[in-house]
């Protein structure tokens, strides 16, 4: 197929710096798929504290034991003490050093109105210090305390019952055991402050009751820091941009293969056509090529000069006949001894001319 020699070089030209456009932006799919920032959360103490503990009885009919274990029931009435043991195991990599304090104390607290968001609140609270603030001994990072404590639940019933009678109010009195410890540190984030409690909680005043064990969170000090992670390569991106290349490169392949620019023989066998197809009622063919002297020659400069010079002197354009049409490049008019002609092939001097008693 023939084509425009500029048309084609522009569409050749638009294709191959689309490719090169769609070439780089699938390199850079592939290349530097990008990356997002990914919040990383860790936790600069692990706590692994325990407490062990036991509920010693009185001398009574019904128990042989001389004390009860964890998680059972026990009855008011014939517990002597409880023996608290607090073992709180910490250990920091982040922070090298703990540093702080820690102290053991008994809470009464009066739970009448406390709200189930915030168990803490009630009427009143007391609180006994059993083994008075402590310095944290040094330590590499892992930290381990261990301090026993002895329990009598009369001493806090009579307390109980001692404050019920002053403020002229019972109420729902709990008895917290709690080995509060406050660690120091430094961590590459910065400063480490925090504080654990592990405890023993049970209700006073019952004749039965459980205790509770709280030891805190299994990690503290959370650390926060952002990592940036690299994406992964956008395959739906990737098949786009593939498939479009693909086609730009099939079109160049067929605009190299299947076009060519087009040709001056091309160009004249469709001004052949075009005159053939516009002018066909005013062309007269001859059987054979204009023979004789002409007093005058004249070259006409277009096709449509030599029409309009037919219609001034009335006479039909002659040319010779050729099976092949393509070949026919020559156009006369005959008028007595003057012959004018038009031929579609370029010449390279003037385009109209003159000769006397040219030969044809």
């Amino acid at each position: 197929m023939e084509m425009n020699k500029n048309i084609r070089f522009s569409i050749l030209a638009a294709i191959i710096a689309a490719m090169g456009f769609v070439g780089y932006l699938l390199f850079q799919t592939l290349a530097s798929p990008g990356y997002t920032e990914q919040e990383d959360a860790s936790f600069a103490v692990n706590n692994n504290s325990e407490i062990d503990y036991k509920v010693f009885l009185k001398s009574n009919s019904v128990f042989e034991e001389e004390s009860l274990p964890e998680g059972a029931t026990y009855f008011s009435s014939i517990v002597d003490f409880i023996q608290a043991d607090f073992n709180v195991g910490l250990s920091s990599r982040e922070a090298g050093e703990l540093t702080g304090n820690y102290e053991i104390a008994a809470i009464l607290t009066n739970k009448e109105g406390a709200s189930e968001e915030n168990t803490n609140e009630g009427l009143w609270s007391k609180r006994f210090i059993l083994i008075p603030s402590q310095k944290i001994p040094e330590n590499d990072g892992n930290l381990s305390l261990n301090e026993s404590v002895k329990v009598n639940l009369e001493e806090y019933n009579a307390f109980k019952e001692k404050a019920a009678e002053e403020l002229n109010a019972d109420g729902n009195i709990q008895l917290t055991i709690a080995m509060k410890v406050d660690v120091e540190g430094v961590t590459e984030n910065g400063p480490l402050n925090e504080s654990i409690s592990p405890s023993l909680t049970m209700p006073l005043g019952s004749n039965e009751f459980t205790i509770s064990e709280e030891l805190g969170e299994s990690e503290f000090g959370k650390i926060e820091s952002n990592q940036k992670i690299e994406l992964p390569v956008n395959t739906k991106k990737v098949m786009s941009y593939g498939v479009i290349e693909l086609m730009l490169l099939i079109g160049l392949l067929y605009i190299f293969l299947f076009t060519s620019t087009a040709s001056k023989k091309g160009a004249l066998s469709r001004s052949i056509s075009k005159i053939f197809t516009d002018h066909n009622n005013r062309l007269v063919a001859l059987e054979k090529p204009i023979n004789g002297k002409y007093s005058y020659h004249y070259k006409i400069k277009s096709f449509g000069d030599l029409l309009k010079l037919a219609d001034e002197i009335g006479k039909p354009v002659l040319y010779e006949y050729k099976k092949d049409q393509k070949e026919i490049t020559d156009f006369y008019l005959v008028d007595e001894n003057t012959l004018y002609s038009y031929s579609a092939l370029p010449y390279p001097t003037s385009i109209v001319r003159e000769t006397k008693a040219a030969e044809i």
